[in-house]
């Protein structure tokens, strides 16, 4: 479910078994505490925004596991993010079968991947469809690999 786009995108799973695929962009940033330090104590990783992996304890809605001065921002994408997960492992579709989460929240409708250009799911201060925040540079990054192979991507 949640996988860099680029890569969900061009997926032939998709093309082969109909399945829609739902892409997600997290960009809520972890809370950290004021001593805390990455595994090699030189970065302060509030300086690392929202890393690799950081989703997993709002999917599995675990945030007691890992505690942390979380707000009311990182519980409410908990809830959300975790039945999303559930309603995708049950259906493959994160918008159904539960539409309010055991918190009350309202799931917003997470669009399904139609091709370029199409809307992701942004996961933070607000849950809802939006644009790829970083097309231009994915953009940007497909054209310098398609220069240095010498032919067009065979996604485009």
């Amino acid at each position: 479910m949640l996988a860099p786009e680029r890569e969900k995108e061009r997926s032939p799973a998709s093309v082969i078994t109909g399945t829609p695929i739902h892409n997600a962009s997290q960009v809520v940033v972890p809370p950290y505490y004021p001593d805390q330090r990455n595994y090699s104590e030189a970065i302060d990783p509030a300086t690392l925004g929202a890393y690799h992996t950081v989703e997993q304890v709002y999917f599995y809605n675990n945030l007691a596991q890992a505690p942390r001065p979380y707000t009311a921002v990182d519980l409410r994408l908990a809830d959300v993010a975790s039945t999303y997960l559930v309603n995708f492992a049950t259906s493959g579709d994160p918008n159904a079968p539960v539409t309010t989460t055991a918190a009350g929240n309202v799931l917003p409708q997470w669009p399904a991947f139609a091709g370029a250009g199409a809307r992701l799911m942004l996961l933070g201060d607000v849950i809802a469809p939006a644009s790829e925040p970083q097309q231009a540079a994915l953009d940007l990054f497909d054209k310098v690999i398609a220069d240095k192979i010498g032919r067009p991507l065979a996604f485009q």
